[in-house]
């Protein structure tokens, strides 16, 4: 009986010792920042940057004003989203920029700073050097994880076809007209 705690104690050990840990990615500054990039054979920059538009206005959380960068090609946006934890729950905000260059639109998430209901920290703040979590791990996934949906979400609303009125097919106006 005693062996079979122990290969199973070890088998345990050695799969928890196997799991890689997160790293979030870093620009050169050392900051938080997630990048996707979606080229689009043909789309001039106005036409993607309509699409963003596009998908911007049909996320019910989206400010309604939109800040321009100093180049027409260019969005900045500030938003938030919600980190379930027991009690209650942590508010992430980050910024959310586009670009469009040629056929191309590169969109970034950063400036990722946590508020926990009294106190509102970077989420570089969260990690170790490395990149990986020094503490609460949970809160450093859930971040990740919503970082990486937002884009991913963004990059296929992105690629889907176009009707002639600019909207993607099958989706009706936001707006109402």
């Amino acid at each position: 009986m005693k062996a079979r705690w122990m290969v199973i104690l070890s088998l345990l050990t050695v799969a928890l010792l196997a799991a890689t840990p997160l790293t979030l990615p870093r620009n050169k500054a050392g900051r938080v920042q997630y990048m996707d990039t979606v080229e689009i054979s043909g789309a001039a920059p106005s036409d993607l940057m309509r699409r963003a538009r596009l998908w911007l206005a049909q996320r019910a959380n989206m400010p309604a004003d939109i800040q321009k960068g100093e180049q027409p090609h260019c969005i900045m946006v500030g938003d938030s989203f919600q980190v379930p934890h027991s009690g209650m729950p942590f508010t992430v905000f980050y910024t959310l920029a586009f670009e469009a260059e040629g056929p191309r639109l590169c969109s970034t998430v950063g400036a990722l700073y946590v508020f926990d209901g009294s106190v509102q920290r970077p989420i570089e703040y969260y990690l170790k050097a490395d990149g990986t979590a020094k503490m609460d791990p949970w809160l450093v996934e859930s971040v990740d994880q919503q970082a990486r949906t937002l884009l991913a979400d963004l990059h296929k609303a992105l690629l889907q076809p176009q009707s002639r009125d600019g909207r993607r097919n099958g989706s009706a106006n936001p707006h109402g007209s």
